[in-house]
């Protein structure tokens, strides 16, 4: 049976449950849809008519809210063995608490934040789904308390960790059979999701994941990059069948049964994401294996015509760009990760001084470089397209990136790159022949920066924010620390890469890195990515 029609047969075997159940799911939703989350008579209506559709008779104007949350878990539970599409429900209810206490995180009430946080912390332990959520939830209390609650960020890697056991292991069928697993849209839609399949795959050619001998299907209608996700096909891993995936999964409650993002079944249970990357970089490099991909000759030959029409030398090389910028708008608690792309203009003459050509990546909304020799602005450019931008991510001597998407895309060819404005770098992988530059915190307060201890033992390192409270103020990395980064690549890249070779850095015998790595395992940061040694000299009394 081919997987259209078996994602057709798990539709009609859901569906076939009965009219109560699919009535219940179709109130719930559609009436989650014209209500807002606090409208106190209409969730009252709600769960009477669903309580009274299951038997359920409660006193609803003596419990309490957390009595009432406490029968809708139960509820969920009950209806959750039926159709797994109160999932849906729930992870509705509990971004709508997010949205809420973003507003009162902005206004400085943070007891009201966390008073919706733990709401919405509440709901997400019986069906977790946004790993956020405890992040959220352990900025509040640090906000309002100034203790840093670590377990509640953690706390949610182990939640959906147990979602996917209920569901793999516990579920009364399996919809997809025993002989393939389905990945969603959710990884391909966007680049660096669709870099983290090239990682999925590499977790399975090692012997990561169960079964070896199962087939991964991708079922997706939107692709960040048709060039790049038809070389992971040809590695013969994965096959792809272009469709509209929510019509299956969302309508008919089957996205549980997907192969998470955030959490991946390996062999011996479940890992969360940024332990499973660093696994796999480890574990591929301490098999000495060669990169997952390799640009195919016709592929170079049509990059380099380009070249050619730009007027680019044939021997010359060139070093690939790609600044996140993105919005810092109200509510928007990833704006941490942004940077300007003015403050980069010393690195990129720094590359171009030194005889190379720097290509500009991004999406035709960024802000246009300033005119400059030896530059292009790509991502605005004529010549801009998939199978190129798949061009200038393999053969470029290094990349540099930020906390982006594009930045798990060279490794995949063996690249080196400089990661800049890292934040936050307490999750960030140990990507291969890589450079870090991270972003610091300021302290009004204190009247100085943050050591790496303070960082870490704070939500600082953790989260994607711009500002914490009134005062821990991110700082965005110099003119001067991104143009000294560049040069250190343009040094260590000067006689290429060798096959085979992981570390660009030859000497890892630093002791102020030795000594930041060893402040990294005690709180358990993931990843081991050396620092830029300009940055790490220039910040060594922060390593304490």
């Amino acid at each position: 049976m081919n997987i259209k029609n078996r994602l057709l047969k798990a539709t009609f075997n859901i569906r076939k449950e009965g009219f109560k159940n699919y009535f219940l799911n179709r109130f719930l939703i559609l009436s989650s849809r014209v209500s807002t989350p606090f409208s106190w008579t209409w969730r009252k209506f709600r769960y009477r008519l669903v309580g009274l559709i299951y038997g359920y008779k409660f006193d609803y104007d003596s419990v309490r809210l957390a009595q009432l949350e406490c029968f809708c878990h139960e509820l969920a539970a009950y209806s959750l063995s039926q159709n797994s599409k109160l999932q849906n429900i729930r992870n509705m209810e509990v971004a709508s608490l997010l949205k809420l206490s973003e507003d009162a995180f902005q206004r400085q009430n943070f007891a009201e934040a966390l008073s919706l946080l733990d709401r919405a912390s509440c709901i997400d332990a019986e069906y977790p789904s946004l790993a956020e959520t405890y992040a959220r939830y352990s900025e509040g209390i640090y906000l309002e308390t100034g203790i840093f609650e670590d377990l509640h960020f953690r706390a949610s890697l182990g939640a959906l960790k147990s979602l996917k056991y209920k569901y793999y292991e516990s579920c009364f069928f399996n919809p997809f059979g025993d002989s393939s697993k389905i990945l969603d849209s959710v990884w391909t839609g966007a680049i660096g999701h669709l870099g983290l399949l090239a990682q999925f795959i590499q977790a399975k050619k090692i012997g990561l994941l169960p079964e070896n001998n199962i087939r991964y299907v991708v079922v997706s209608n939107r692709v960040a990059n048709a060039c790049y996700l038809s070389y992971l096909c040809s590695l013969g891993e994965i096959d792809v069948i272009h469709q509209n995936d929510y019509k299956y999964f969302y309508d008919y409650g089957l996205l549980p049964f997907c192969e998470s993002l955030e959490v991946w079944q390996t062999k011996d249970g479940y890992e969360d994401l940024s332990s499973m990357l660093n696994k796999v970089y480890e574990r591929w490099r301490s098999e000495k294996r060669s990169p997952l991909l390799k640009i195919e000759s016709d592929h170079r030959e049509r990059g380099l015509k380009v070249l050619e029409d730009l007027n680019i030398p044939a021997d010359a090389w060139f070093v690939s760009f790609h600044v996140r910028s993105g919005s810092s708008g109200k509510n928007n608690r990833r704006d941490g990760r942004n940077c300007e792309i003015d403050s980069y203009i010393p690195a990129i003459k720094a590359i171009t001084d030194a005889g190379g050509y720097v290509f500009r990546m991004g999406d035709h909304t960024i802000k246009p470089l300033p005119e400059m020799s030896n530059v292009v602005d790509y991502a605005l450019s004529p010549y801009k397209s998939d199978w190129m931008d798949v061009f200038l991510w393999a053969c470029c001597r290094f990349f540099v990136g930020t906390n982006s998407g594009p930045v798990v895309i060279p490794p995949s060819f063996g690249v080196p790159q400089l990661c800049t404005n890292v934040s936050p770098f307490a999750i960030f992988p140990s990507l291969p022949n890589s450079l870090m530059i991270p972003k610091l915190w300021y302290s009004r307060t204190k009247q100085r920066l943050l050591t790496f201890s303070e960082m870490l033992a704070s939500p600082a390192a953790w989260c994607e924010r711009r500002t914490l409270g009134d005062d821990l103020v991110l700082v965005d990395n110099t003119p001067d620390e991104l143009a000294d980064g560049i040069r250190e690549m343009i040094e260590l890249t000067q006689d290429g890469i060798a096959e085979g070779q992981y570390d660009i850095v030859k000497d890892l015998s630093n002791p102020l890195q030795i000594k930041l790595y060893k402040i990294c395992e005690t709180y358990k940061a993931y990843g081991k990515l050396p620092l830029s040694r300009p940055f790490l000299e220039k910040y060594a009394t922060l390593i304490a």
